[in-house]
Protein backbone atom coordinates (compact mmCIF):
# COMPACT_ATOMS: atom_id res chain seq x y z
CA UNK A 1 0.00 0.00 0.00
CA UNK A 2 1.04 3.53 -1.17
CA UNK A 3 1.06 6.14 1.84
CA UNK A 4 -0.59 8.67 -0.54
CA UNK A 5 -3.18 5.99 -0.73
CA UNK A 6 -3.99 6.30 2.87
CA UNK A 7 -5.40 8.94 5.32
CA UNK A 8 -4.54 9.40 8.46
CA UNK A 9 -6.24 10.90 11.80
CA UNK A 10 -3.86 12.06 14.51
CA UNK A 11 -5.75 12.13 17.82
CA UNK A 12 -4.44 13.86 21.03
CA UNK A 13 -5.00 13.54 24.25
CA UNK A 14 -4.55 16.48 26.51
CA UNK A 15 -5.34 16.69 30.25
CA UNK A 16 -3.15 19.88 31.27
CA UNK A 17 -0.60 22.54 30.14
CA UNK A 18 2.03 21.70 27.35
CA UNK A 19 5.90 21.40 29.05
CA UNK A 20 7.28 21.28 25.59
CA UNK A 21 4.28 24.07 23.75
CA UNK A 22 6.96 24.54 21.28
CA UNK A 23 8.14 21.26 19.96
CA UNK A 24 4.34 19.74 19.79
CA UNK A 25 3.29 22.95 17.87
CA UNK A 26 7.17 22.12 15.44
CA UNK A 27 5.89 18.37 15.35
CA UNK A 28 2.12 19.09 14.29
CA UNK A 29 3.74 21.51 11.90
CA UNK A 30 5.60 19.43 10.22
CA UNK A 31 3.04 17.28 9.63
CA UNK A 32 1.04 19.54 7.52
CA UNK A 33 1.59 18.68 3.67
CA UNK A 34 1.09 14.79 4.96
CA UNK A 35 -2.38 13.17 4.20
CA UNK A 36 -3.42 13.45 8.10
CA UNK A 37 -5.88 15.31 10.66
CA UNK A 38 -6.00 16.46 13.74
CA UNK A 39 -8.14 16.17 16.56
CA UNK A 40 -7.72 17.31 20.27
CA UNK A 41 -9.59 16.07 22.82
CA UNK A 42 -9.08 17.91 26.63
CA UNK A 43 -9.39 15.26 29.25
CA UNK A 44 -10.79 16.20 32.67
CA UNK A 45 -11.94 18.44 34.77
CA UNK A 46 -9.76 21.28 35.07
CA UNK A 47 -10.20 22.18 31.17
CA UNK A 48 -9.32 26.03 31.91
CA UNK A 49 -5.49 25.02 31.90
CA UNK A 50 -5.71 23.36 28.70
CA UNK A 51 -3.03 24.80 25.92
CA UNK A 52 -5.21 22.60 23.24
CA UNK A 53 -6.71 26.28 21.37
CA UNK A 54 -3.11 27.29 21.21
CA UNK A 55 -2.15 24.41 19.79
CA UNK A 56 -5.10 24.60 17.53
CA UNK A 57 -4.65 28.44 17.01
CA UNK A 58 -1.52 28.49 15.84
CA UNK A 59 -1.85 25.89 13.82
CA UNK A 60 -4.74 26.02 11.98
CA UNK A 61 -3.87 28.49 9.20
CA UNK A 62 -1.41 25.92 7.67
CA UNK A 63 -3.53 23.31 7.46
CA UNK A 64 -6.07 25.06 6.01
CA UNK A 65 -3.93 25.99 3.10
CA UNK A 66 -3.08 22.87 2.39
CA UNK A 67 -6.50 21.55 2.45
CA UNK A 68 -6.06 19.39 5.28
CA UNK A 69 -8.57 19.77 8.86
CA UNK A 70 -7.34 20.29 12.22
CA UNK A 71 -11.08 19.13 12.91
CA UNK A 72 -11.57 20.50 16.24
CA UNK A 73 -10.99 20.34 20.10
CA UNK A 74 -13.57 18.36 21.94
CA UNK A 75 -14.28 18.27 25.88
CA UNK A 76 -14.34 15.40 27.34
CA UNK A 77 -14.75 14.93 30.96
CA UNK A 78 -14.81 11.43 33.02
Amino acid sequence: MCIRDSYYVLVILMAGVIDDFQDALNEIMRAVNLPVSVVIVKVGGNQDENDSHNLMAMSQDSFNKCDRQFVKVLDYEM
